[in-house]
């Protein structure tokens, strides 16, 4: 998915063809089949980009705090619209 994401970019969970969650370690595979579905759409509220990973929060799930390796962007953003993230400037 777009780490620089911003509010209203539109992520679905990463599947496998048998739609089995493809992407994470098992405690992020875990978060995910307690709180999100497999090819269902969901809003990013905001990501915070570290060095090592990103953190995704979604919108309608405030204080559960996803890896970004478990998602794919269902929308394009325009990288003009990624340099607006605040962490843009830290990693490029």
């Amino acid at each position: 998915m777009e780490i620089f994401a911003l509010k209203g970019h539109k992520v679905k969970v990463t599947a496998n063809p048998d739609g089995t969650i493809k992407n994470g370690d098992s405690s992020d595979k875990k978060k995910i089949e307690e709180h999100l579905e497999v090819g269902k759409i969901y809003t990013v509220e905001y990501t915070n980009v570290h060095s090592w990973n990103t953190d995704v929060v979604l919108e309608g799930f405030p204080g559960v705090v996803f890896n970004s390796v478990n998602f794919e962007s269902v929308t394009d953003q325009p990288v003009e619209l990624s340099k607006g993230h605040p962490d843009w400037n830290r990693f490029n």
